[in-house]
């Protein structure tokens, strides 16, 4: 993807109802975050550190930008609200938690929705696909797009498939 395409893209979730927020300067992820997810895209690394807040229409779904990774974002959860819910769900379970720790190390949430439940939707790193997953269980996950490219499309599309998550 290049500057051009995301670009074009915010314009069209802009056209859709979506507020989307630019900076007027690069906010790179934290650290801590960026060396948890080394394998995140360069280009979508940038895409997110130079926009603030990209909330539906409905402020119903956001995508995960580094500024809401950061908490400086006007979202009422955290960036991996659905990992901590769920490490919470397997308190006292070692091995539990390990899986769960061990799949979001694979999965970098890329879009949080509370639409109709808790949900998101993931970098798969080991495949580039775009996965979703939703409570209660959370990392039992469905492919929806075979790129963020193509999950972005279908967003800005507003078509029927992502009008149930936004």
């Amino acid at each position: 993807m290049n500057r051009e395409y995301y670009t074009n893209v915010l314009d069209q979730l802009t056209q859709g109802g979506w507020s989307v927020e630019s900076l007027s300067q690069r906010e790179p992820f934290l650290a801590d975050v960026a060396k948890r997810y080394p394998g995140l895209p360069d280009d979508y690394k940038a895409f997110t550190e130079e926009c603030g807040l990209i909330a539906s229409a409905r402020d119903t779904a956001w995508l995960v930008t580094t500024r809401v990774v950061a908490g400086r974002a006007d979202v009422a959860y955290a960036w991996n609200e659905w990992e901590v819910q769920s490490l919470d769900a397997a308190d006292g379970d070692v091995d539990w938690q390990q899986r769960i720790t061990q799949f979001w190390d694979r999965h970098f949430p890329v879009l949080m929705s509370v639409k109709d439940g808790y949900a998101y939707c993931a970098l798969d790193l080991g495949t580039f696909q775009v996965v979703r997953g939703e409570e209660p269980e959370y990392e039992a996950t469905v492919p929806i797009a075979g790129s963020l490219l193509e999950l972005l499309q279908l967003l800005a599309s507003g078509g029927p498939k992502p009008a149930g998550w936004v």
